[in-house]
């Protein structure tokens, strides 16, 4: 429970007996006490992790309390993680944990009842997770793992990992939800009312006795916040309008903003799960996206002579759309074979369109953005295959598996007269390359005495670079065939010494692979005196894996203020360690 009274600081400079009363001052207004209390609720443990690690899980009924506009708010709230979304409907909102930077996707591995949904074709804001094959209202439960604790997934869960739990299709319904959302944007001399709306539908209907099929269509639009000011010159003729920022330690001279983002975006979903006979059970997720992203109208904060608002010795203006059709597919079974649980999945993400224009920036002399630019066209794909078996043999519990990952991506960039017509294209730049990822792992949980389990596990990754190119005006490079592979080893010790504690010290290796885009991809240079230039710098053809270790002793005691305590025990730099404490009811401390 948390109390919140008026507030009351006094100030005295003569004795108390000879001072006057204070008049009234209006700016001030007492409110009467405000009390704010919550119902602990269900536990939200980690009913289904399937090898020791620390974590949280999000249950249905805390999604539905919180305002989940997109699916990646369902869980923008649990502790040691961020979501990098700059405003509602971001296509760039990245996931990062505590031990990567939010550029550093590669390290965080998200799936859907699990199809990967993970962008691995580069490490940076663009490629986040495709969190919109799925609407908010499709996720019944969240889990998230801290670190690579787990044999049965690959090097990328070396931040950690997001499994998403799509809800059980049990009566037959049509839900409908409609949302608006309105933002008040005030900053130097910025000032906007943003407004945006969804409109998700979706039929429900029941197969057999415990599975059904759901069919939505989800349209959302909304108005995003500008994304960056820009400068004025200090001796060009109108930068005596723009605002002085000296909190650098030298001044900026804010004279205009970029575009509001009106961004759009239309889903059509197919999912269900149905029970073949008494063993084994099918499953599918199907999603088309369909985006567009548009940044045409940027502002000055300048005016010339006449009162115009003008560009005039402000850097950087252009204008900027986009538009993209997504696709991504899978299947998965699961049952018993010879004694084996068995799980099998089949996904295949592909981009069937992906065009971004920008036109050339705003001629400082002028101030004239001109309809000349660039259009990029993007190419990419992914595959993913698994198989898993579980089984007991008296003390051991074993688990192993064979899993399969190809990604393909490309990139081509053309100068054009008219970036928005895209006519008279003239080749400038592209890049691209292919990346394959067999994996193979075997994990034993052994029950070594009534309160210790000891759990081990073992996985074998192969990873392959191939097709990497990089065409532009100086070079055309073909990049030569890479292999590596890597062992990662897994161990950990549990011990529950009662039926509401759980203390488990674990030890970890794993192995990353590079991407295409840090490998073969050049992106253009976004700032400086060479603007607009292919980054020859951006990227390393003989990159190697990224390599990661962690140890860990933390534990799961009940406590009588929080539904369950989660306490941490890592090591440091230089020798120190590192103690996190997670109340997994609310609270967060570090």
């Amino acid at each position: 429970m948390l109390c919140l009274g008026p507030l009351a600081v006094a100030a005295q400079t003569t004795p108390p007996e000879k001072a006057e009363p204070a008049p009234p001052d209006d700016r001030f207004v007492s409110l009467p006490g405000l009390t704010v209390s919550a119902d602990a609720g269900a536990a939200n443990g980690l009913e289904n992790l399937q090898t020791p690690a620390l974590g949280v899980a999000v249950e249905a009924d805390q999604i539905e309390a919180v305002n989940t506009v997109n699916a990646e708010d369902a869980i923008r709230y649990a502790p040691n993680l961020i979501v990098r979304k700059r405003y509602i409907g971001d296509a760039n909102s990245t996931l990062s944990f505590r031990n990567m930077h939010t550029t550093q996707t590669p390290r965080a591995l998200v799936t859907v009842d699990g199809f990967l949904i993970s962008d691995f074709l580069g490490a940076s804001f663009d490629t986040a997770p495709k969190w919109a094959v799925l609407g908010p209202s499709d996720i019944g439960r969240a889990e998230i793992i801290y670190g690579p604790t787990s044999a049965r997934y690959a090097g990328n869960s070396l931040g950690g990992v997001l499994r998403l739990e799509t809800r059980d299709l049990i009566e037959r319904k049509l839900r409908v939800n409609v949302q608006s959302f309105a933002q008040d944007y005030e900053y130097y001399d910025t000032s906007e009312n943003l407004l945006g709306y969804s409109v998700d539908t979706q039929l429900e209907t029941p197969v057999g006795d415990d599975g059904g099929v759901a069919l939505a269509y989800r349209h959302f639009s909304n108005e995003g916040q500008p994304q960056q000011w820009r400068t004025a010159a200090a001796d060009s003729p109108f930068a005596d309008q723009a605002t002085v920022d000296n909190e650098l330690g030298f001044p900026l001279r804010i004279a205009a903003q970029d575009s509001v983002v009106d961004s759009t975006e239309d889903q059509f979903r197919l999912r269900g799960e149905i029970g073949l006979d008494d063993n084994w059970r099918l499953r599918g997720l199907g999603a088309l996206l369909v985006d567009r992203e548009e940044r045409l109208d940027p502002e000055s904060f300048l005016v010339d002579g006449a009162g115009d608002s003008t560009f005039v010795g402000v850097s950087g203006v252009q204008r900027y759309s986009s538009e993209s059709t997504e696709l991504l597919a899978g299947v998965g079974l699961a049952g018993r074979l010879a004694g084996w649980d068995t799980d099998i999945t089949l996904s295949r993400f592909e981009t069937l369109d992906d065009r971004a224009r920008q036109s050339d920036a705003a001629d400082i002399n002028t101030g004239i953005i001109p309809r000349s630019g660039l259009v990029t066209d993007n190419e990419s794909s992914w595959n993913n295959a698994g198989v898993t078996g579980e089984r007991a043999f008296g003390d051991h519990a074993i688990a192993t598996g064979l899993s399969y990952r190809n990604y393909k991506g490309s990139s081509r960039t053309r100068t054009t007269d008219d970036f928005l017509a895209a006519t008279n294209l003239s080749d400038r730049n592209a890049s691209g390359g292919e990346t394959r990822l067999l994996g193979a792992f075997v994990e034993d949980a052994w029950a070594l005495a009534k309160r210790f389990t000891l759990t081990l596990g073992l996985r074998y990754e192969q990873w392959r670079a191939s097709d990497g190119f990089l065409v532009d005006d100086e070079n055309h490079v073909t990049y030569p065939t890479r292999r590596r592979d890597a062992w990662s080893p897994k161990a950990a010790l549990t011990f529950t010494p009662d039926a509401d504690t759980e203390i488990v010290f674990s030890a970890a290796r794993a192995t990353r692979f590079p991407t295409i885009g840090e490998l073969h991809q050049a992106d253009l240079i976004a700032f400086g005196p060479n603007v607009g230039t292919l980054d020859l710098n951006g990227f390393n053809p003989d990159l190697e894996p990224e390599r990661g270790r962690g140890s860990a002793a933390y534990g799961y005691p009940s406590l009588r203020q929080c539904r369950s305590h989660v306490v941490r025990l890592s090591p440091g730099r230089e020798g120190h360690a590192v103690l996190a404490v997670a109340d997994r009811g609310g609270c967060h401390h570090r």
